[in-house]
């Protein structure tokens, strides 16, 4: 049985549906003699490949998480140094969004310095004068923004960067991609006019 590429999604149910008669007309459909037997061998086999998506948020949290696989996520966080606390809470901030979208299935951070994971989609951290060494031509940004890019060694993979002027600057960046609350359109995000959500009062849910 060979399956059309083109209806396979995200998320596929292959149901086997058996057809049978056993005389053209007045036929008992509790009669024993149909039947069918499926050898528990069976299998089902795929030819993939990896595609790169383009560079548009409206697809996110895609590729960086999937909520419709029942495992566990690894999204790795990029920095190019020790952080600083600002950015240390910046990565905070994007990893209780990334918890928040993962629930149940949960989520793992392994943290790089100054280095793109092979072949991962990742999480980048960096301003204008503390980047890592791969985000060397990017363009310097007047404001807190989050990108979306291609990464680097990599025909598939994408980095989303969380970037301003400085430190400030790139927690603003991840505060207001969080609690944006819309949906996200191209392949930048910029935080022109965030302001801090009032403190949630007791009770009030």
């Amino acid at each position: 049985v060979t399956l059309n590429p083109k209806l396979i999604k995200a998320a596929n149910r292959l149901s086997i549906e058996f057809v049978g008669h056993y005389q053209t007309i007045c036929e008992n459909p509790t009669n024993e003699v149909l039947w069918v037997a499926i050898n528990p061998s069976s299998a089902l086999s795929l030819t993939k490949q990896k595609l790169r998506l383009g560079n548009d948020l409206a697809r996110f949290p895609a590729p960086f998480i999937n909520p419709s696989m029942n495992e566990l996520t690894t999204l790795p966080f990029v920095f190019a140094k020790s952080p600083s606390d600002s950015i240390k809470n910046a990565a905070a901030v994007m990893a209780s969004l990334g918890g928040e979208i993962a629930e149940w299935r949960g989520i793992d951070y392994p943290v790089y310095f100054n280095e793109a994971p092979a072949d991962q989609h990742f999480v980048v951290f960096a301003t204008n004068e503390n980047r890592p060494e791969f985000l060397k031509d990017l363009p310097s940004v007047d404001g807190p923004e989050v990108i979306l890019a291609d990464a680097p060694n990599s025909r598939f993979a994408k980095m989303l960067v969380v970037t301003g002027r400085n430190d400030a600057d790139l927690l603003i960046a991840a505060r207001a991609f969080v609690a944006s609350g819309k949906v996200l359109i191209g392949e930048r995000f910029k935080a022109k006019s965030f302001k801090e959500p009032a403190p949630r009062q007791p009770y009030d849910a």
